[in-house]
């Protein structure tokens, strides 16, 4: 679905945030014991989205009635879908690398919708820029990570 409005991108912004925080929180407890590293990674991680998604919120309630229905094209919301399925039991490794796909889906998305709507997006252009930033460096981390497992 392609999301033609500032309105729509805030919104797809902040069910983005919440669903990867969700991940996050599935993840600590499928894997808090294998690897205490990771799930304490898990944890800061979905802390940080849970924060995004307050601060998304109040960039919407500010906006309210000036950008909100602003047109925006060229977003379609499908090619950022996040896949928050976690296995019943997950090894380390296949949830790194499921924060990893979160992450990197999510930069991609923020940095594309600053490219086409950077004009309509007023002050929430400087928090998706820093959002995408922020995950551009999870994923960073994350690929250290499995980097690290698989040297083990």
């Amino acid at each position: 679905m392609e999301l033609r409005t500032f309105g729509a991108v805030l919104r797809f912004a902040m069910e983005l945030e919440a669903r990867i925080e969700e991940l996050y929180n599935n993840l600590v407890s499928r894997i808090g014991d294998e690897d205490p590293k990771a799930a304490e990674l898990f944890a800061r991680y979905s802390r940080e989205h849970s924060r995004r998604h307050r601060m998304l919120e109040e960039i919407r309630q500010r906006n309210i009635n000036e950008l909100l229905l602003e047109p925006i094209s060229g977003i379609e919301s499908g090619t950022y879908k996040v896949n928050t399925d976690t296995p019943r039991k997950a090894d380390s490794s296949k949830a790194i690398n499921l924060a990893r796909d979160a992450e990197e889906k999510t930069a991609s998305f923020y940095a594309d919708t600053c490219k086409v709507g950077r004009a309509a997006l007023g002050e929430a252009a400087t928090a998706f820029k820093r959002f995408q930033q922020e995950n551009r460096e999870r994923e960073r981390i994350l690929l250290s990570l499995v980097c690290s497992q698989s040297s083990k």
